[in-house]
């Protein structure tokens, strides 16, 4: 179940960028990969990598169709289920999401950033 999630959510990220055939091999891949298969028998790496390419896509989602409720939802999610491994994805969410901006992907305004961070405004 752990790696049909991963799939899952994978290929939501994942068809954002590339067609849907595309997208479904990136996501076999990526529930399939060496790392995920090796720890099989620690459970809790495998929550880790169903909930990153989940704050992924609805990082991109709100940065491009300005929809945050899940944002908050996967960041909520993510959090509740392991604190640990929630630190290093907001580490590489951060660099993702600094990456994405300076390189243009994104039309952004300054009240749109400040309510990436604080979601009640």
């Amino acid at each position: 179940l752990k790696l049909a999630f991963m799939g899952l959510t994978s290929y939501l990220y994942l068809s954002r960028f590339v067609r849907s055939n595309y997208a479904v091999v990136g996501a076999i891949m990526y529930a399939f990969s060496g790392f995920s298969i090796y720890n099989v028998f620690f459970n809790h790496f495998h929550e880790a990598m169903i909930y990153l390419p989940f704050i992924l896509y609805a990082l991109e989602r709100y940065m491009v169709e300005d929809k945050k409720g899940l944002f908050a939802i996967a960041v909520c999610l993510s959090a509740l289920n392991n604190y640990y491994f929630f630190i290093g994805q907001v580490v590489f969410l951060l660099i993702y999401w600094i990456i994405r901006l300076t390189s243009g992907c994104w039309k952004t305004t300054p009240r749109k950033i400040i309510c990436l961070f604080i979601p009640f405004m």
